[in-house]
């Protein structure tokens, strides 16, 4: 039996845009959240931030031009959700000058105090990366893709995520060799 044509689900209608909506969220909604853990998302801020992920990619899902791949698409998403709340993060930081919530299963206060000092410089030094940069260091470094999956990703060739990947760490080493030496006498 065939549906009337006014039941029948035509691409860009709302109908079809809930769907594709709902498939999207049951097919990436772990890799969402993988992207902003590794992008910097707190733990405490994933869900939400995942939230805002799936509502932004609601809002935009009718202008998508199918120029690039869902996943592609969402990851892009992402990325802008975990830039904002890290800069909504650090806004607060400064009005504030309050150090983050500990957890009741952090370690001592001495340890907690070093673990804080040491994110804090590992921010900074990240923070003067590129967008492009940070994003291609965190996704290879710590989420463990590949450079085919972040050239994926993002868009670009194998050799861009190659060429940002080694400035990037050229640049991590590069501050962590000049923090480790400062405050220290360096021989004549």
């Amino acid at each position: 039996m065939m549906l009337p044509s006014s039941d029948v689900v035509t691409r860009g209608s709302a109908a079809h845009n809930q769907a594709l909506l709902a498939r999207l969220y049951v097919t990436h909604l772990r890799e969402v959240w993988r992207w902003l853990s590794t992008l910097g998302v707190r733990d405490a801020d994933i869900e939400d931030a995942a939230h805002d992920v799936f509502v932004a990619a609601h809002r935009s899902l009718a202008s998508f031009e199918g120029r690039s791949a869902h996943r592609t698409w969402l990851f892009s998403i992402a990325r802008h959700v975990a830039i904002d709340l890290r800069r909504r993060t650090q806004v607060r930081r400064e009005r504030a000058d309050e150090a983050p919530e500990s957890p009741d299963h952090a370690p001592g206060p001495d340890r907690a105090v070093e673990v804080r000092q040491a994110q804090t410089i590992l921010d900074e030094v990240l923070a003067q990366l590129t967008e492009e940069q940070r994003a291609t260091f965190l996704l290879y470094e710590l989420g463990e893709y590949t450079g085919a999956d972040i050239a994926e990703l993002m868009e670009v060739p194998l050799q861009t995520v190659f060429s940002r990947l080694r400035r990037a760490r050229e640049h991590v080493v590069e501050q962590s060799e000049r923090l480790s030496t400062d405050g220290k006498e360096t021989p004549p």
